[in-house]
């Protein structure tokens, strides 16, 4: 069904605006914290033949708590390619850039297809629009640095698992957003994971971890058996078949795929926003079953690493092209 601009903004990304926790004002050109702002005026635009006085009008502006905007949205209509809305969502977060000293989040969309632009990785494909205290901390990690990234010679001494970790963290920082770490059976993978993880929490550099595997066992051995043992202070949580209590305020959670499909799956009731997590360490990725399990990594926007012994490359070309290796 073709829909117009109106269409695509009632139907399509208002609900998902919504889905977020956004108010949405009904009347344009108004300006009010915490709240979505439709037709948000700006000026400081380049001056063309069709736009001389340099003023614009932005679909959708997402502002915070201290009146600043926080994000901006460029709608176009259902039959146009998201990519079209990009030059000018760019532009005008240019404009609220010198007007407010910070540069706000940038998505642009049909309705179907939400891009977005963070200035932290490359833009993006995301599921829906971030939470009023996601997008903050977004804005926040743009100025986070790993100043103390040595792991703990308790939990990860052994010098293929400090190069692992090296290598991780040095792709992160080229901007790439996910890693497979790929080490033989009982060389200590989840120790890694642990490793990596407390290195990513001391420099603030990740502020929620989730920790999935296919297997009750496995969570709850990883759990127990190392970030219990070397995380102790860290707030965790577990979620298996389906109960999650005390898992929106933990900094680690703990869950199988199928626990956490059911959860999300229900988005309105959901705890999780699309960026509750900011790292995502996928166990056994291997045997993962990312096709039959796609719904999590598209549903959240995240870092992730996977960890896996040795995937055969035609058996698991899905591990590959989850991890932007294939």
């Amino acid at each position: 069904m073709a829909r117009n601009e109106k269409q695509t903004r009632e139907q399509l990304i208002n609900p998902k605006l919504q889905l977020a926790g956004w108010d949405i004002l009904d009347k344009k050109y108004i300006i009010e914290k915490n709240k979505v702002c439709i037709e948000t005026p700006v000026s400081g635009m380049p001056k063309t033949h069709e736009n001389p006085s340099g003023n614009g009008f932005i679909d959708y502006t997402m502002f915070g708590d201290d009146g600043k905007p926080l994000a901006i949205c460029e709608a176009k209509k259902s039959i146009i390619n998201e990519e079209a809305g990009r030059v000018q969502a760019c532009l005008y977060a240019d404009a609220l850039e010198k007007q407010y000293g910070v540069r706000p989040i940038i998505y642009y969309t049909n309705g179907f297809t939400i891009k977005i632009i963070d200035g932290i990785y490359p833009p993006r494909e995301v599921f829906g629009f971030h939470k009023k205290d996601e997008l903050e901390y977004l804005i926040q990690k743009r100025k986070f640095h790993l100043v103390d990234n040595t792991p703990r010679a308790e939990i990860c001494g052994r010098y293929y698992q400090m190069n692992a970790i090296s290598e991780v963290i040095k792709n992160f920082q080229n901007k790439r957003s996910r890693s497979l770490i790929v080490l033989a059976t009982g060389t200590g993978k989840t120790k890694t994971a642990c490793g990596l993880s407390d290195i990513f929490l001391k420099n603030n550099f990740v502020k929620r971890i989730l920790f999935l595997a296919d297997r009750k066992n496995l969570v709850i051995q990883a759990k127990e058996e190392t970030f219990d043992k070397y995380l102790s202070d860290v707030p965790m949580a577990t979620i298996i078949e389906g109960k999650h209590e005390g898992a929106k305020d933990a900094r680690i959670v703990f869950s199988t795929y199928q626990s956490m499909i059911s959860i999300i799956k229900d988005t309105v009731k959901s705890p999780f926003g699309i960026g509750h997590f900011d790292l995502i360490i996928v166990d056994e990725a291997h045997r993962s079953l990312f096709n039959k399990y796609a719904e999590i990594f598209n549903y959240f926007d995240s870092l992730m690493v996977g960890l896996t012994a040795t995937p055969r490359n035609a058996t698991h070309k899905s591990t590959y092209k989850v991890f932007n290796l294939y």
